[in-house]
């Protein structure tokens, strides 16, 4: 359990920074004052309108097809994992459901208050908010996949966040660590396209209360 809610919190924080510039025109500015793209990326997306996000990451050398909603302080994930199937995991109401799509199985489990605080859409994005106004970031050019992109990079400590845009779209972010290594995410849409009911356990399910 401990460590689902900790993969679940490291996708709000990923949702909520990429998120951070949600219905602004950008406060951060970069290394010669130009407002961020990545501010304005999200100008029509925030938490009126929810957000959902789909990307891909390789996980110990399988990729990961992810598909997030957050809205109200509800998420609903689900994870394509290469060779392993797909999982979904909701989150509302102060419960998380763990769902095996293949079985029509789920393990429904209250989420102490603390973690609920954390997982709060208002709370995460406040968050990130203040980070990002105060962190300055930094124009340039990475390649990926043989491609030269526009570049914002972010840092924080010995960590930086690369964030890559083809035009106005933001196409990866990637992680890298002082020491080089780099996780990269590759994004296939962000929208404000959420449904409500996408946060509704699915029929034909046996649930488990733990």
């Amino acid at each position: 359990m401990k460590k689902l809610l900790t993969v679940m919190l490291v996708i709000v924080m990923a949702f909520a920074f990429a998120s951070c510039g949600g219905g602004s025109e950008g406060d951060s500015e970069g290394d010669s004052g130009a407002k961020s793209k990545l501010a304005g990326v999200f100008g029509g997306i925030g938490k009126d309108s929810g957000i959902h996000m789909n990307y891909e990451m390789e996980i110990d050398g399988k990729t990961t097809v992810t598909d997030t909603y957050m809205k109200d302080g509800k998420i609903y994930t689900e994870m394509d994992m290469e060779g392993l199937g797909k999982s979904i995991t909701i989150y509302t109401d102060g419960y998380m459901y763990t769902l095996t799509p293949d079985t029509k199985t789920g393990i429904k489990t209250k989420v102490d208050e603390d973690t609920q605080e954390t997982l709060e859409t208002d709370s995460v994005l406040e968050t990130y908010e203040e980070y990002t106004g105060d962190v300055d970031f930094e124009k340039g050019e990475k390649e990926v996949d043989g491609k030269t992109y526009y570049s914002e990079t972010y840092k924080t400590g010995e960590t930086s966040a690369i964030y890559c845009f083809d035009g106005d779209k933001m196409v990866y972010m990637i992680s890298e660590t002082s020491d080089g290594e780099e996780t990269i995410i590759k994004y296939n849409a962000i929208d404000g396209d959420v449904d409500d009911s996408i946060f509704e356990v699915p029929d034909g399910y046996t649930i488990t209360e733990m």
